[in-house]
């Protein structure tokens, strides 16, 4: 490792006074840079990057050179916040490199597409030279870039995208490429070349605006790639977990509200297969047929509103063995079906019943969600429902779904059991 800083360290002493005429670093903090990279050079970035943000961890590498903490990354190489907070932030970089590999990891955002476009980071010297990527109104991630005034884009855009992840690997330089999530990558076919930039911004576009959706982490490689394997493979999360279930794990509502998107904002990566509506028999049936690599990662399962219920517990008992038998492994949780008001009596009855015979089951693979909703009653126009076992109407959204503070109370609880199971997140 200290080969690797003795390397860095005199790159970026010659990038950094070289920018000192126009204000982008000081001695002093380059001093600061140098002396606390030495003293903290553990190896979490990512191989051959010169660039690497992480905002789970609140971290950064430039050069080779490592950071505790974001704000003490900006501080040195003379980044500033333009908006926001924590991994919501903002952030400008002085950047001069026009032939780059980016791999970009942000979490979806839960607005509606019809809200705007947004740009999750932007290359940029002016508006007619810039490079960027964006989430359109027609609910597509695009890449795109404008040289001298010349627009040019990938052929097609990625999407519609779903699931809280989005992973995207760009190249710039020669030629334009890039993947989504493990899609095919993509060549621009009307690249006029890159344009000259400035800055960089990340997290938001060139005027400061959010994207309106954490970031994860953002790497940028040295050199363009045009390995369109590599691309592809690059542009694919590191899932460590699976989720399944119907729109309570899928999510639902606008702006949406997942338990999938809940738990990828506290930092893990989930592999989702959920869909709204399904009944426990779909889910069983999609989650059978679901692919190896699935199976063998930890799995979470929630039938959140006992779609099409089967009055016969033995049946839905047997639905979930099938499953735990499946994946062949014990690293699973099974959270039952919320009860609330508006479900027939036989559903509530039903629901109540599985929720028993699962805990007797499986000991410390269920994860009944009741006792905390229950909590979160207010005391007032919530009594009558909280008296006969159901989620209080002020912790749904529309009187099935469960509101955003609710769904991240049960997401912090699952985190909570997760951890504690020694489930790790991808690194």
């Amino acid at each position: 490792m200290s080969g690797e800083i003795d390397l860095a360290v005199p790159r970026t002493l010659s990038h950094a006074i070289g920018h000192d005429a126009q204000g982008y670093f000081g001695r002093q903090a380059t001093d600061r840079l140098v002396r606390y990279a030495q003293s903290h050079a553990v190896p979490w970035e990512r191989a051959g990057a010169v660039v690497d943000i992480d905002f789970i961890y609140d971290r950064a590498s430039w050069y080779g050179l490592k950071f505790a903490s974001i704000d003490r990354f900006l501080a040195a190489v003379g980044g500033t916040v333009l908006s926001g907070t924590g991994a919501s932030r903002v952030i400008r970089l002085p950047w001069t490199d026009n032939s780059v590999y980016v791999v970009a990891e942000f979490i979806n955002s839960a607005e509606a597409w019809a809200s705007g476009s947004r740009y999750p980071y932007e290359f940029y010297s002016n508006d007619n030279n810039r490079m960027t990527a964006s989430r359109t109104t027609s609910g597509f991630l695009g890449v795109a870039a404008v040289t001298a005034g010349t627009t040019s884009y990938l052929p097609a855009g990625f999407g519609p995208i779903g699931g809280p992840i989005l992973r995207l690997a760009a190249s710039y330089g020669a030629t334009m490429r890039g993947a989504y999530n493990g899609q095919d990558a993509q060549l621009s076919t009307n690249w006029p070349g890159a344009p000259v930039v400035t800055n960089l911004v990340v997290g938001g576009d060139r005027n400061g605006a959010n994207f309106g959706s954490p970031f994860r982490r953002f790497t940028i490689y040295a050199d363009a790639v045009t390995d369109t394997a590599r691309i592809k493979a690059d542009s694919l999360p590191v899932w460590d977990c699976w989720v399944d279930g119907d729109s309570y794990g899928g999510g639902a509502g606008n702006p949406e509200v997942g338990f999938g998107r809940s738990l990828a904002l506290l930092g893990w990566t989930p592999y989702m297969t959920a869909v709204g509506g399904s009944t426990l028999e779909q889910i069983k049936t999609r989650m059978l047929a679901a692919p190896a690599f699935a199976k063998a990662l930890p799995t979470l399962w929630w039938d959140g509103d006992n779609n099409s219920y089967d009055a016969t517990t033995a049946n839905d008992v047997a639905r979930h063995q099938a499953i735990i038998t499946a994946l062949g492994h014990t690293n699973y949780l099974i959270i039952p079906t919320a009860k609330r008001e508006g479900q027939a009596a036989l559903a509530q009855t039903a629901v109540t019943a599985l929720t028993a015979a699962l805990l007797a089951a499986n000991p410390g693979k269920v994860l009944p969600p009741m006792p905390y909703l229950l909590s979160l009653g207010n005391g007032t126009t919530d009594n009558t429902a909280v008296a006969n076992g159901n989620v209080p109407p002020s912790a749904l959204a529309d009187g099935v779904h469960l509101t955003s503070p609710a769904m991240s109370g049960i997401a912090a609880l699952v985190d909570s059991a997760m951890r504690g199971a020694g489930w790790g997140m991808a690194a």
